[in-house]
């Protein structure tokens, strides 16, 4: 079950990611933002209201932490992903974010079984052939890596797996509060930027349907990550979920004609192939 809810939540964020990124280069990412990151709330009470939990005091700090990881690396991530092509942002701050919770749960003593390393190094190679993206002379604008945007690509994913490692290693009766709590803190500190970057929260009701699917995707998607932390392996979930950037290279694709090279298709069945590995594990 832990394996199934981590795929679907990589879809989700791979999803809203997508809309994120694409929204994003019609408009501030900040605007995008200000709209997505609060919306999320909304589902987040409701399956707090229907997921038993218990409230501690250190949520309060896991909240506190969460969010604030959490919001920088959302407006991060637009700015990257509207920046440079998505196919090989996306898979960047992945396969950056995979390492540091992977990390953190062999520190806690985690010791997944001898498949889930394979599947682990199989999700690794997915994510690294999905990014394989060749400059060409006749790139677009958006098809250029800089190396400027590559270094906040990397920043990106380090705050990405800290916030994975925060969630999932909260207290382990405490439900989706981490979420809530952390989306709420992130919530505060977007609006609180919008109002003093915009003078008065102006936002583009072009991207307001757009940023409802945003908020509801990526929220529910959190929630996913964290019940899935709470029945299996912070390590390998982790990792799984970090698959994300296949449903924002095939997005790409269909609907901005970013290439799809052999090695991002190899790298497709490469990712499928792990998550197998994982599932059984």
């Amino acid at each position: 079950m832990a394996a199934i809810l981590a795929l679907v939540s990589s879809a989700m964020w791979g999803v809203s990611d997508f809309l994120g990124g694409a929204a994003s280069r019609r408009t501030h990412p900040l605007r995008v933002a200000m709209l997505s990151v609060p919306i999320g709330i909304i589902p987040l009470v409701v399956l707090s209201l229907v997921i038993p939990a218990r409230v501690s005091p250190p949520l309060s700090w896991v909240g506190l932490s969460a969010g604030l990881a959490g919001v920088a690396a959302i407006l991060l991530l637009y700015v990257v992903l509207a920046a440079g092509p998505m196919g090989v942002m996306s898979p960047l701050t992945a396969v950056v974010a995979a390492v540091v919770p992977v990390g953190v749960g062999l520190v806690l003593g985690e010791r997944p079984r001898p498949l889930a390393y394979l599947g682990m190094a199989l999700a690794v190679v997915a994510i690294i052939l999905v990014s394989v993206e060749p400059r060409r002379d006749d790139d677009s604008e958006h098809q250029r890596v800089r190396p400027k945007i590559l270094a906040y690509a990397v920043g990106c994913g380090l705050l990405i797996g800290a916030y994975m490692s925060i969630i999932g290693t909260a207290p382990a009766d405490s439900g989706i509060y981490p979420v809530l709590f952390s989306r709420s803190v992130s919530a505060a500190v977007v609006v609180v930027l919008a109002f003093a970057r915009f003078r008065g929260g102006a936002f583009d009701r072009s991207i307001l349907v757009t940023s409802i699917w945003i908020g509801v995707l990526d929220a529910s998607a959190n929630a996913l990550f964290r019940l899935s932390t709470q029945s299996g392996l912070l390590a390998v979930v982790a990792v799984l979920a970090s698959l994300y950037p296949a449903g924002t290279v095939i997005l790409a694709r269909f609907y901005l004609h970013e290439r799809l090279r052999l090695a991002q298709q190899v790298g497709m069945v490469t990712a499928l192939a792990a998550a197998a590995l994982l599932a059984l594990a």
